[in-house]
């Protein structure tokens, strides 16, 4: 063999060692939702993009996002099909213990539906363009439409989540970058500045009628009653009206944390007398999805609201509101 064909040979041996070598420090994927089939699939050992930090606007002629993040490091995204009965806040909350588990600080950037501050309605193409940086070699409609963003990181690596729907079905897109070289700055500055008070105030409203003034608020008065024995706990109590919360004292659940001190303030109305308040919670909240109790009442998420006026279901509300829509929606 000759000197040049050995020196050919000798950095070919080195090309390929280095390219499995990049092949290694990619992340690994999270674990799939349960159910969830995986449609695409994409690895890249050394990629340079950005990652949204907030919603896509209107700007210039086109939608994108104010707010980026650069990288450059190794890359991996897959792209996931959901049952059409799949919840997409479990989901999401399914990726977010994955990311809490492994280190990640996380970070909301909308909740479902994602809205901009102008309005800019929430579309998968936008996030196509938000996320694909790979030339357009991901699915437009896997990312969805009417969804939710989060975001997870950590010194040496962060992760992008997407859950939307297309059509009647959740999808979902996760995309992960490692990187030793990652520079947090402007996700940090982004944070500050939501956190930061407003320079100037606006005017003040016009004078509106005064509204009839609440009750009173006390301690709350809330039952604790584990799922397993709540529809037992339920029978002995026909006679009365009761509402439940479905809800989790887990930290990675962010909507319970929400929830729950506007259900104990709901409880302690002096308005609510004749009403019994009872509290249902997983721990953690990706139990509920193996919960028979859960698929006997139809809980797809959490938190969830029902009614049950002399032992018959009579009302139902989903997600994180606040107490005056709770009163309105279930008591009034």
């Amino acid at each position: 063999m000759s000197f040049d064909a050995a020196r050919l040979c000798g950095l070919l041996s080195l090309l390929a060692l280095s390219a499995m070598s990049a092949l290694a420090q990619a992340p690994s994927a999270l674990t799939p939702y349960p159910r969830a089939s995986e449609y695409q699939r994409h690895i890249n050992p050394l990629e340079q993009g950005s990652l949204p930090i907030s919603p896509p606007v209107r700007s210039g002629g086109e939608t994108k996002s104010q707010y980026r993040l650069p990288y450059e490091g190794a890359v991996s995204v897959i792209q996931y099909d959901h049952k059409n009965d799949d919840s997409p806040l479990l989901i999401a909350r399914h990726y977010a213990g994955e990311l809490k588990a492994r280190g990640f600080e996380l970070l909301t950037i909308c909740e479902m539906p994602c809205a901009a501050p102008d309005g800019t309605a929430d579309s998968s193409m936008s996030w196509r363009k938000e996320l694909d940086m790979t030339g357009k070699k991901l699915d437009l409609y896997r990312f969805g439409n009417r969804g939710l963003y989060f975001m997870a990181y950590k010194p040496d690596a962060v992760a992008a989540v997407r859950v939307g729907q297309f059509g009647d079905r959740p999808v979902s897109t996760v995309k992960l970058v490692q990187s030793a070289s990652l520079d947090l700055g402007p996700l940090q500055a982004w944070i500050a500045l939501q956190q930061a008070a407003p320079k100037s105030a606006a005017l003040p409203p016009p004078p509106q009628a005064a509204a009839a003034a609440e009750p009173p608020a006390g301690p709350p008065r809330i039952v604790d009653v584990a799922p397993d024995a709540l529809l037992a706990w339920l029978e002995g109590h026909e006679q009365q009206r009761v509402l439940v919360q479905f809800t989790s004292f887990d930290a990675n659940c962010g909507h319970c944390a929400k929830a729950n001190p506007v259900f104990a303030a709901l409880s302690s109305r002096a308005a609510s007398e004749g009403t019994v308040f009872v509290r249902s919670s997983w721990q953690p909240w990706t139990t509920v999805g193996q919960s028979p109790l859960a698929k006997r009442l139809g809980i797809n998420g959490l938190p969830s609201y029902l009614l049950f006026d002399k032992g018959k279901l009579s009302k139902r509300v989903n997600g994180n509101w606040d107490e005056a829509t709770l009163k309105r929606e279930l008591l009034d």
